[in-house]
């Protein structure tokens, strides 16, 4: 009896259907946009011969002069549905957010560490795409504008009618039954937008579709920062391309194209990377698919 071997094409093709389900149940879901709880997969069965990826703590970490990232805790023994990172850039006036988490718990620790750290309110706001775990913050963040590509807005305000009026009780999400409003961007960019925050500039890059249609990232040439958004994750929602692999590719080829030099790395999930340890991730990803 022959063995029936895969193409190439068609074992990425199987691999990307599992990775892009499992993405989508903690980043992407209509329900979890719409406040619906999150039942974490089970873990595979750990393989000693492999150690295990460190785990990180929630904090607000300084990257540079007036620039921070906020990281949710996250690693093999922590688990949580759908958490996010955030940026901050401070100016002499106010300071510029990046995402605003998934409700009420992170958001409100993201905002009162910022106002710790810096002192400075928040007074805009700019989202990466439209995904629950990025926008449905957002209502925390009174009198701060609102900033995106039209595509994440369009995308929000379909969602609005869908959502509960109030937030469900959810570990790490929501503590109690309070009054819910999703808050769509005020403001759209279809094309690049820069930003100069004090003496940082920020240069806001659409490179859509990946994730979804309307990824934006964010560029800080000085500070040789980027705010990857979730162009380390599958893509969802129907955007193309049609592989994991390939979405980090883009982020790759778009570092490269742009001719971005960078040495820090915030991912929209995880820690923050140095750039070796983003080129050997690629790397290792690419050549497994």
């Amino acid at each position: 009896m022959s063995k029936q071997r895969l193409s190439r094409r068609e074992a990425i093709q199987a691999g990307a259907g599992a990775v892009v389900g499992a993405a989508a149940a903690l980043a992407g879901t209509s329900l979890y946009a719409q406040g619906g709880a999150v039942v974490p997969t089970p873990p595979p069965a750990r393989d000693p011969r492999y150690p295990l990826p460190p785990s990180w703590n929630r904090e607000l970490r300084r990257l540079a002069p007036n620039v921070y990232a906020y990281s949710q805790g996250g690693g093999p023994d922590m688990s949580g549905p759908g958490v996010s990172n955030a940026g901050l850039i401070v100016g002499a006036d106010y300071a510029l957010a990046i995402d605003a988490l998934q409700g009420p718990v992170p958001a409100k620790a993201f905002i009162a560490a910022a106002k710790q750290a810096t002192g400075k309110d928040i007074g805009r706001r700019r989202i990466t795409h439209h995904h629950g775990d990025h926008v449905n913050g957002n209502q925390f963040f009174t009198h701060a504008e609102i900033s995106s590509h039209p595509y994440c807005r369009e995308e929000v305000l379909k969602a609005v009618a869908n959502t509960p009026k109030t937030w469900a009780p959810t570990p790490g999400v929501a503590e109690g039954a309070e009054p819910r409003t999703l808050v769509p961007p005020t403001v759209t960019f279809k094309d690049d937008v820069t930003y100069y925050i004090g003496g940082t500039e920020v240069q806001f890059r659409f490179v859509g579709p990946a994730h979804t249609w309307g990824d934006v990232m964010a560029y800080l040439p000085k500070e040789k920062i980027l705010l990857n958004a979730d162009l380390y994750s599958p893509p969802a929602q129907g955007a193309q391309p049609p592989t994991p692999t390939a979405t980090m590719r883009t982020l790759y080829q778009n570092i490269l194209k742009l001719k971005l030099d960078v040495a820090q790395h915030v991912p929209a999930h995880g820690r923050v990377g140095t750039n070796e340890e983003f080129t050997r991730m690629f790397a290792k990803t690419d050549k497994t698919n």
